[in-house]
Formats: structure tokens, sequence, C-alpha cells
């Protein structure tokens, strides 16, 4: 019985908590964790032109991979916010996904989408929240080749 309680008590520890906004409504996003779904990638967080970022690499042709975080939402409409730089990015497009890198949120659709060479360049998504929930925000790549650096610094997540 001990154990159940503990492995209860782990669980509720590790869920997302409520998001806390300020003044303006809006949240930096941490906590992202790396995931690897296919190909060949270089996954890591770094720092590039004296920014944290959190680098995504496309090593061999068709590589998915990702930085996700959840958080826990409220009802109500969002965006979220902050900056890109990609080098050399061809992206991989698939039956759902129009490829390159992207920001959205886990089962939403591509609204910005980069490819090829861009200088930090700001990105902008926004969702609606149904019901209360945890969300995935999730910071992509889908390429055959290329990089893409996301400024953690940049990325906060504004209720409209």
């Amino acid at each position: 019985a001990y154990d159940r309680l503990r492995t209860a008590q782990e669980q509720m520890a590790s869920r997302p908590k409520p998001v806390r906004f300020n003044a303006d409504g809006a949240t930096r996003v941490a906590h992202w964790q790396p995931r690897y779904q296919r190909g060949q990638a270089r996954i890591e967080t770094t720092r590039i032109d004296g920014v944290e970022a959190l680098h995504l690499a496309a090593i061999a042709r068709d590589t998915v991979t990702s930085f996700r975080a959840t958080v826990r939402l409220p009802i109500g409409k969002y965006a979220l916010t902050g900056r890109l730089k990609t080098r050399k990015l061809e992206a991989a497009k698939d039956e759902r996904y129009q490829g390159g890198a992207a920001i959205r949120i886990s089962g939403g659709e591509h609204q910005m989408r980069f490819s090829g060479d861009h200088d930090w360049t700001p990105f902008t998504y926004e969702f609606q929240v149904h019901d209360p929930r945890d969300v995935e925000l999730v910071a992509e790549l889908r390429a055959h080749s290329g990089e893409v650096w996301f400024d953690t610094g940049s990325i906060l997540l504004v209720r409209r």
C-alpha cells in the first residue's frame, strides 16, 4: 500500500501546475523536454548569438524531432510567441504536415512554418482551450537537412 501511495504522490507532484500569468497576461515557457521521433537528429540546449536556445538539427533525411513543454491551462484564447533562427533547412513534408521548423500545440496544425535561412524571426501560434486541461506545446523540426534554434528567453505564452 505504501508503494502505491508513494507512486500516486509522485504522479501528482509531476503533473503540471496551473500557469500563472503576469499583469500583461504572459508567462515564460520553461521545462522543455527533448522528443525524438524519427530520422537522425541533434537535440540540445545551447547558446548562439548570446542567447539560450533549443537547438534541433536534421542529420539524415526525413527527420522529425522536437522539444515539448506541458502546461495546465484554463478555458481561453492563447498565443505562443517567440523567435527562431534557421540555417539551410530543407523541409520534410508528410501526409499531415508541410514540414520545416514550427511551433504548435500537440495535435494542432502548423500556422507558421520556416525553411531555408532565416536570421532571428518572430513567430506566433494562436490556439483556444475549450475545457481546462494539460496542453503540450511543441517546438519542432521536420526536415531532410538543416537546423533551427528557438530563443528560449523569447518564448511566451500569452492569454488573449
